[in-house]
């Protein structure tokens, strides 16, 4: 983690990794939803393949779960582990070994893909991406058949379980509640209709009935108006009303 913010002049807070102190989980906070968080904001996942990598079910599940959020990734291996050790989820993908200079040159242009390049500078990147390889070389290899799991690695995989439960069960509530969206649009839409036709309907019958007014005062004063009978009528109908009143 030096290596990549010395040489790079990364932010504070940049790299997250659950098994380093000050790197990790704060003290206090759920360890499955702070993973799951984190997977979801992350910009790009950098996987350390050692031997025990290949036998943690934690450290698959992350790897899974970076591919379905098509988080960019890059894959060093740790040696002596070579692309012949790896199987399964790693089958077909593209993978370099973490010594190797060229491959450090290229996590660092995938950094700054990930970053944007203002925040990424690389005028220590050299100097740091040398000391780190000269380190890791001195180190002893370790056998990568090599097995066995301790207690606490049975704890991760129990939280790791809770952590792909949760996992998918929020992507069926997820997918749950886009539906129930699409059907409350689909919902309002018809209503938007149903109440453009209502007023469609409303207008039509008051401009019937305005017309059925007009009509009917037509033929009134047309009936009154076609004999002195008529019109006598009429004018003593107003007489009897005004003398009740």
């Amino acid at each position: 983690m030096t290596t990549l913010e010395l040489g790079l002049y990364l932010p504070p807070k940049t790299i997250f990794c659950s098994s380093l102190p000050d790197y990790g989980i704060p003290n206090g906070l759920r360890f499955i939803d702070y993973i799951r968080d984190t997977i979801d904001e992350a910009k790009l996942a950098i996987f350390l393949v050692a031997a025990h990598f290949l036998k943690s079910e934690f450290c698959f599940a992350e790897f899974g779960a970076a591919w379905v959020k098509s988080i960019d990734q890059m894959v060093l291996l740790v040696a002596p582990l070579t692309p012949s050790n790896l199987t399964g989820i790693f089958s077909g993908i593209q993978t370099g070994v973490l010594t190797d200079r060229d491959q450090l040159n290229q996590l660092k242009r995938k950094i700054a893909v990930a970053l944007g390049s203002e925040l990424v500078r690389d005028d220590r990147w050299e100097k740091a991406r040398d000391d780190f390889l000269k380190y890791a070389n001195s180190l002893p290899s370790i056998d990568p058949q090599a097995t066995g799991v301790d207690g606490d690695a049975e704890v991760t995989i129990q939280e790791l379980k809770e952590v792909k439960a949760a996992l998918a069960n929020s992507q069926a509530d997820l997918v749950k509640s886009r539906e129930e969206l699409t059907n409350c649009r689909v919902d309002l839409t018809n209503s938007q209709a149903d109440l453009t036709k209502a007023r469609k309907d409303l207008a039509t019958a008051h401009k019937e009935m305005t017309h059925s007014q007009a009509d009917l005062l037509r033929r009134a004063w047309s009936w009154i108006c076609s004999s002195k009978t008529n019109l006598a009528l009429f004018l003593g109908g107003l007489a009897i009303v005004a003398l009740f009143i």
